[in-house]
């Protein structure tokens, strides 16, 4: 379950950032996909994120795994949500691409994980880009889905570009 308010005792100072508390108290229940879907809808818009890409299937130890597939220009910045059913206990999840990503690397105790846990994520250069899905031990459903938000850079123009941050069309 999604918690949207802060305890009694938590003052404004100590709050987390939205970029964490978004998923605070959250517990998947018996169906990833609804729970990836309340994980994109209670992190997403708020944080000026829209839906860009999705995918479902099996995951077991053995690596096979639905891959989850976009593409990116140069600074677009991702958030992307992964949860596995019962009984997968970890969850894994790696972003490669066409060039390096920062924070695109998930290895959680549990069977969901965000990528850019702690804000977004963002490609360095254009390209196509993956995450791949991986786990130590059971086999379950796992459904994840990538979410876009704002481009650090534009996109260069006549050999020349502004590097202030710009909002995603």
């Amino acid at each position: 379950m999604l918690s949207s308010s802060p305890s009694a005792s938590v003052t404004p100072d100590s709050r987390p950032p939205p970029a964490v508390a978004c998923y605070a108290g959250f517990s998947p229940s018996s169906s990833p996909r609804i729970d990836v879907s309340r994980l994109g809808v209670v992190c997403g818009p708020p944080l000026g994120l829209v839906k860009l890409a999705w995918t479902s299937g099996v995951l077991d130890e053995t690596g096979r795994a639905p891959k989850l597939r976009w593409d990116a220009e140069r600074g677009d910045c991702f958030r992307l949500f992964a949860v596995a059913g019962q009984p997968v206990e970890d969850l894994q999840v790696e972003v490669r691409g066409t060039a390096g990503l920062e924070g695109a690397l998930a290895n959680e105790t549990r069977r969901w994980a965000v990528v850019g846990e702690h804000g977004l994520f963002c490609a360095e250069r254009a390209g196509h880009y993956q995450a791949v899905f991986g786990t130590h031990e059971g086999t379950g459903e796992l459904a994840a889905a990538v979410w876009r938000g704002a481009r650090l850079f534009p996109k260069r123009r006549a050999g020349a570009y502004d590097d202030s941050p710009h909002e995603a069309p």
